[in-house]
């Protein structure tokens, strides 16, 4: 069934933005501005751009990143991130560096600004919830607006036409607008597409790149293993963002799905992104602690309806407002199972905490241990095969990381 019977499918040739990466790259240069990329929004902007940088290195291209785990120029780590940062924009400048491509964090836009102009691609995955009364919303509002100022007037914003604040603030900006949506019902892509606007979208479970005048088929959502055979919508959103950015400065659909075909959650370059392990039969997951509107969508993916027992080791609850602690006691205490926290929680929170866990109708088994370490080894001692594990991380989680492989390391000395 096709939604829009106005859209043409399946063009051979469909016209999007650049013939070619590399015709991108010479034209921002010459426009004098610099080949930069910026991932903003509340949630998936890492797994955006790794998902770019895969595609990118495939092609050859030398790239410089800076997410959450520092600066790296050409896969090298640098020391200090302003310092790394200036070196990779040099060299970007001197065009030993091809791309680079930058994590926007709400809290570093909305303190130390954004200069206008600057970015040639500004890539928003969202604001997520839509309560403007939330800090973290109020926060995210601010900085889109610093992010439409911050794209150059002919560069290209790709944005999430499932998020009505954020995509109507940056249809404001001169640059040009593409979105994307899991359906074609949303209002602001029919719109968009009305108006001969440029969309990736899903479509009975397929990829579709284009606009009303040609698209294409890009793949079945199945066909990429970070959407969990199509259960992580999320997931679904983080692809469509990368394959319009990608399309836009030129790549060709093949090569991108070549790379999103291989792209794996490597805990390496996505520590706390739904990092998954296979344990006697049973399934560790390190992720990163998030509010409810969040982990609830985690927790369908890998736990669907509730059918596996399910351990969770929760790490900082002050890595959360205030007002979110007890939403995440309630979305977790909806599993049967057990709950491991750790480490010298706020009383306010854990109070919180163990009172939205309560308001369920059989809340897990709650335990405390000192340490995160400790939590773990309790946690592996109490799974069984077909059980889910999920470990719930705040700011390093490479310990829990080490603490799983070492497990999964000695059951299979034991088996062998």
């Amino acid at each position: 069934m096709i939604l829009t019977p106005d859209i043409l499918y399946d063009r051979e040739e469909i016209s999007f933005c650049f013939p070619s990466a590399r015709q991108w790259q010479a034209e921002v240069v010459h426009s004098g501005t610099l080949p930069l990329i910026g991932v903003a929004g509340t949630r998936g902007k890492s797994t955006v751009l790794r998902l770019i940088e895969a595609v990118m290195r495939s092609l050859r291209f030398q790239i410089a990143t800076w997410t959450d785990l520092g600066v790296q120029i050409g896969g090298r780590n640098q020391r200090a991130e302003l310092a790394g940062w200036g070196r990779a924009l040099q060299r970007l400048a001197e065009g030993t560096i091809d791309v680079a491509l930058q994590e926007l964090d709400w809290a570093a836009v909305n303190v130390a600004g954004l200069p206008d102009q600057m970015y040639p691609v500004m890539i928003h995955t969202g604001l997520g919830e839509q309560d403007t009364s939330s800090t973290r919303t109020r926060m995210g509002i601010a900085g889109t607006y610093r992010c439409a100022r911050a794209t150059h007037h002919n560069g290209i914003i790709v944005a999430n036409g499932d998020d009505f604040t954020s995509a109507d603030i940056l249809s404001e900006s001169d640059a040009s607008l593409i979105l994307v949506s899991r359906s074609l019902e949303s209002p602001l892509m029919r719109r968009h597409l009305e108006h001969d606007g440029l969309a990736v979208w899903v479509e009975n479970d397929n990829i579709w790149v284009g606009s009303r005048n040609g698209a294409q088929r890009f793949g079945n959502i199945r066909d990429f293993p970070i959407t969990f055979d199509g259960a992580a919508d999320f997931n679904i959103k983080n692809l469509l963002l990368a394959i319009g950015a990608l399309h836009a400065i030129g790549v060709d659909l093949p090569p991108i799905q070549r790379e999103f075909k291989r792209f794996r959650m490597a805990w390496s370059i996505l520590p706390a992104s739904m990092n998954l392990y296979e344990y006697n039969d049973a399934r560790a997951v390190i992720d990163q602690l998030a509010p409810a509107w969040v982990l609830r969508d985690v927790l369908k993916v890998l736990n669907p309806g509730g059918a596996r027992r399910q351990i969770v080791v929760v790490g900082d609850l002050g890595w959360l407002e205030k007002d979110e602690v007890y939403e995440v006691g309630r979305s977790l205490g909806r599993y049967r199972g057990a709950i491991v926290i750790h480490g010298d929680q706020d009383e306010e929170r854990l109070a919180e905490f163990k009172r939205g866990l309560a308001n369920n109708p059989y809340p897990p088994l709650l335990s405390s241990l000192p340490t995160e370490r400790r939590a773990i080894n309790r946690a592996f001692k109490a799974l069984r095969p077909t059980d889910v594990l999920i470990i719930l991380t705040t700011r390093d989680s490479s310990a829990a990381h080490r603490a799983v492989r070492r497990h999964i390391a000695n059951f299979e000395k034991i088996s062998s």
